[in-house]
């Protein structure tokens, strides 16, 4: 396993890189994880550590996804780092709520510059080297691309041109061997959202509406990203796959005056 995560100090990300150091060792007994922040922290460096523990080796990369001089750069550093790369990550994310009707210019382009136009110039980097490999592209999205709600700002916009992107990257790049999926996640608890869930009532109904009857957990989705990155998953690419627990397929259990299942 020869890996990019970008976006992998916290959350997600840092379960993804985890993952695949774990998955790449159990599979060839040897991981190269290359790992991105927009600068080193502690938490990227705790990230470097499990990977290690893992029994992997980590590289450390930082820049920020939203320059776009950095995406590119980043890509080129991990391949020399890693000696290649199969399997790149695009996790890196921003929000930042706000109804439309009033959202600054500058707000609506940061996004997309981070959220859009950094997978793109990441994978537009890492090419080559997925080319060489025949490997495997997945960057990931939301829910919220695929279904609005208000106050969002730019992020569904943002993410609903991402799973397009993986999308068209799929159809481009599939005669290079190069396969492309998109990961979309639902309410998962990170540190990001921590602050949503330590209110008790909240983070009870958010379990309540949810078929599975539990909001995710980074773990979760590390699991989704990594098969996407395998063999087993050697016939998958221009997919968006939802990992939401059910829950954005249940809007009609919603509906006052159907029938119960139980």
């Amino acid at each position: 396993m020869k890996a990019l995560v970008a976006g992998a100090s916290r959350g997600i990300g840092a379960a993804i890189a985890t993952r695949l150091a774990q998955d790449g060792v159990a599979h060839s007994g040897q991981a190269e994880i290359a790992i991105t922040a927009r600068e080193r922290s502690e938490a990227l460096d705790g990230v470097a550590a499990a990977i290690a523990a893992a029994g992997g080796k980590a590289h450390i990369i930082t820049g920020d996804m939203g320059d776009p001089a950095v995406p590119a750069r980043i890509a080129a550093e991990a391949a020399q780092a890693c000696g290649g790369l199969d399997f790149v990550v695009a996790n890196a994310g921003i929000t930042s709520p706000g109804p439309l009707a009033n959202l600054p210019l500058e707000n609506w382009e940061r996004l997309f510059a981070v959220n859009t136009r950094g997978p793109w110039l990441l994978a537009q980097g890492a090419h080559q080297a997925l080319r060489a490999s025949k490997g495997s592209f997945v960057a990931v999205a939301s829910m919220s691309g695929m279904f609005p709600h208000p106050g969002a700002g730019a992020y569904s916009s943002t993410k609903a041109a991402l799973i397009m992107l993986c999308q068209q990257l799929a159809f481009e790049w599939g005669p290079d061997g190069i396969r492309v999926n998109a990961v979309c996640p639902g309410m998962i608890r990170t540190p990001m959202t921590e602050s949503i869930y330590a209110d008790a009532a909240i983070a009870a109904r958010r379990d309540e509406i949810v078929p599975l009857r539990r909001v995710g957990r980074p773990d979760d989705i590390a699991r989704v990203v990594s098969f996407l990155g395998s063999e087993d998953a050697r016939y998958v690419t221009g997919e968006a796959i939802r990992a939401d627990g059910g829950f954005s397929s249940s809007i009609l259990s919603y509906v006052p005056g159907l029938p119960k299942s139980r």
